[in-house]
């Protein structure tokens, strides 16, 4: 099954981030007794789903890397894995756009930021029709509106893969093609999949109400927090990002946080697992973690005992 979204639409599934450096074994080996309480309800949810589903995972793929088949992870950690600090291949870039040669490498990332505006727009505007059968190399893709700057139009589709499992037992796999700019991710990710070359980014390429985007496959391991990441990738807007993470009454209950504590960690793998350069980004997501260990702690913590008098 192939679905075409915006940039701001979700898919869903989970794989663990094998990408990020693991927290050592005394910082996790003993748990409050609050989130041990919120483990041992979120297995028996996972279990639960699991036993429903009656579905074996087959071995996945993540960015050309082969992983053993996932297994359900009921844990939930004091913090996130923390990667270490890298940087994008600045020459690398330089041969994709010469036009940036002569920014400071410091300031790549505020410049893609200062060009969103207009990008974003241009995927609101592709209006991407789902093919029918196998997945082809490319896609003619109609913009809603006319485009003649090159900057907007996308330069690429990521297909991206997700499970749906279904009430049978049986599961099915779902494709979700997210039209992109390859310059946001060049400018942002250490670790992306060869992109074909594209001609809509271009003057030539770029001047009609239809452009022929290359399609790039691409795993992640939260496919359902993509759309988020995503987003985040053009705007560098941080604020905006916690409010989207944490908006209000998000821990109104414990399922409520259970949902929030997969998504983030959805989040986390997926900024890892493509290489994120953005520390800034982690640090948010280790404050948000952070709250999400608190809340557990508020809701499983049993109130002192009122003096009797």
């Amino acid at each position: 099954m192939i679905a075409a979204r915006h940039h701001n639409n979700k898919a869903a599934s989970i794989v663990d981030c094998t990408s990020c450096s693991r927290p050592s074994s005394s910082s996790s080996s003993r748990k409050p007794r609050s989130i041990a309480l919120f483990n041992r309800r979120l297995r028996a949810t996972q279990l639960n789903l699991a036993k429903s589903s009656r579905s074996v995972l087959a071995p996945s793929k993540l960015n050309g890397v082969v992983s053993s088949t996932p297994t359900i992870r009921v844990s939930l950690p004091s913090s996130l894995p923390v990667p270490s600090p890298r940087e994008i291949d600045v020459p690398a870039f330089h041969a994709l756009f010469p036009e940036l040669e002569e920014v400071p490498t410091s300031y790549i990332r505020q410049t893609v930021a200062l060009l969103s505006p207009p990008m974003l727009a241009g995927l609101q505007s592709a209006q991407i029709v789902a093919p029918v059968g196998p997945l082809p190399r490319e896609l003619e893709v109609m913009m809603a509106d006319a485009i003649s700057i090159p900057a907007v139009a996308p330069s690429h589709l990521l297909a991206i893969p997700s499970t749906i499992p279904s009430a049978n037992g049986t599961s099915r796999q779902k494709i979700t093609l997210y039209p992109t700019h390859e310059i946001v991710l060049a400018a942002n990710c250490t670790s992306l999949p060869s992109m074909p070359k594209s001609s809509a980014a271009t003057a030539e390429g770029n001047t009609r109400r239809t452009v022929t985007l290359p399609i790039v496959g691409l795993r992640v391991p939260s496919p359902e927090a993509f759309p988020l990441l995503h987003a985040y990738l053009y705007t560098h807007d941080l604020p905006a990002l916690q409010n989207m993470l944490l908006p209000a009454e998000w821990a109104a209950n414990v399922d409520a946080i259970m949902r929030k504590a997969i998504f983030l960690r959805g989040f986390h793998a997926n900024a890892c697992a493509l290489g994120v350069v953005d520390q800034e980004l982690f640090a948010l997501l280790q404050w948000c973690w952070s709250e999400v260990i608190r809340a557990v702690q508020q809701l499983t913590s049993t109130p002192p005992a009122m003096p009797s008098s």
